[in-house]
């Protein structure tokens, strides 16, 4: 038996963006038998799951139970769900599956009103329960990870020398932006300078990013060049490489993963030229120094500006890296004999990002971690 919950969205792409036939169709195509069911009427559901159990110990096989219903809030607290017409949410409140069931209790002579009074008891209980139970221990964090000994952290470096370049002949106008607007100012430069350039990915279009970094350019240039399309980061990457093969300039979105790195879209801010210029692929010397090197990506750069300004009056080098190359191995090989002391790699260990905060914060570089092991490194 499988029951597929249809609450009619992938974040704000519709289902029938998504697919050319309804779910029970394409079950047909595997040989499975499908019924659809109202997902807001209890008792629609409870005969469904009943037939397709007697279906099952009778040896007619599997059944799909698409049942149908609507979801009622944002995907995330900073989805306000514009992307859904009132009336279609106003016609689902109408459909209020707790309500409705209230209706047929009532019908039949049940205390309603004392039934919800003991069911707000136990919720309540079991809120207050939660909320008095402590936070997990950091010390906890590696359990159950490995199956024996603790996480290696490794991690993966590129390096290079060669700073920005700008094109405007010294007379840049230079305007404060975050992280972010950058970002979609690029992606809207480049869309009209060449025809060949698409965006790609999830909610990039009608919701305009998770993190609105695409807001506005469906409007602008066209569902044929801002593409929502289905929730398979497999099928966008593969369609963006053949897309690629094929003389296309695909720009995929893959949204985000829950830590540290998405802070940088609205945190950080700097003067940035108007115009076309380049960005090359290579790291950028954030500060120069000559006693040591510290090497880093993403948001931290600048925990690790922080952690080594005015430290112990050394001179340290900071490198913001813009792609990812083993670095560390290819110093160890062809320049070993320079270097006054081992590479040390400082990373988070090799586990899940935990979702309890004090356990995030136990595994994440700060600037403490950072700052012992430049002085670990300065005393070599």
């Amino acid at each position: 038996m499988f029951v597929l919950e249809n609450n009619q969205l992938a974040y704000s792409t519709p289902i029938e963006r998504q697919f050319a036939v309804s779910p029970t169709v394409r079950a047909a195509g595997y040989g499975i038998a499908a019924v659809t069911v109202d997902g807001n009427d209890v008792e629609a559901v409870f005969a469904a799951v009943r037939a397709a159990r007697e279906r099952a110990l009778t040896g007619g096989g599997p059944t799909l139970i698409e049942a149908q219903t609507m979801r009622m809030h944002g995907h995330g607290a900073h989805d306000d769900m514009r992307y859904v017409a009132p009336e279609l949410l106003a016609a689902w409140v109408e459909r209020d599956p707790i309500e409705r069931q209230e209706r047929r209790g009532a019908a039949l002579g049940v205390d309603v009103a004392a039934l919800r009074g003991e069911i707000d008891a136990i919720v309540e209980e079991a809120v207050a329960a939660a909320l008095a139970s402590p936070l997990p221990d950091p010390a906890s964090v590696l359990a159950g990870v490995f199956l024996r000994g603790r996480a290696r952290a490794a991690r993966q470096w590129a390096r290079a020398l060669e700073r920005l370049r700008c094109r405007c002949g010294g007379r840049c106008v230079m305007a404060v932006r975050t992280y972010l607007q950058a970002i979609s100012e690029g992606l809207r430069e480049a869309m009209r300078a060449d025809e060949r350039v698409f965006v790609m990915g999830e909610d990039v279009a009608a919701f305009g990013g998770a993190f609105k970094v695409t807001d506005g350019l469906v409007e602008e240039f066209g569902e044929q060049r801002v593409i929502d399309p289905p929730l398979a980061e497999a099928g966008i990457v593969g369609t963006a490489v053949g897309a690629a093969i094929a003389g296309l300039r695909p720009v995929c979105e893959m949204q985000f993963a829950d830590f540290e790195h998405k802070h940088l879209y609205r945190r950080v801010k700097e003067e940035l030229p108007d115009g076309t210029y380049e960005t090359p692929m290579t790291a950028r010397v954030a500060r120069e120094g000559t006693d040591l090197t510290v090497i880093a990506y993403g948001a931290m750069v600048h925990t690790a500006l922080k952690a080594t300004t005015n430290l112990d009056d050394a001179s340290v080098e900071l490198l913001d890296l813009r792609s990812l190359v083993p670095l560390a191995a290819l110093i160890a090989e062809h320049a070993f004999e320079h270097l006054d002391a081992p590479i040390h790699r400082l990373a988070t260990p090799d586990i899940p990002i935990p979702f309890s905060p004090p356990l995030e914060h136990a595994v994440l570089p700060n600037i403490e971690r950072i700052r012992d092991a430049c002085r670990d490194l300065l005393t070599y």
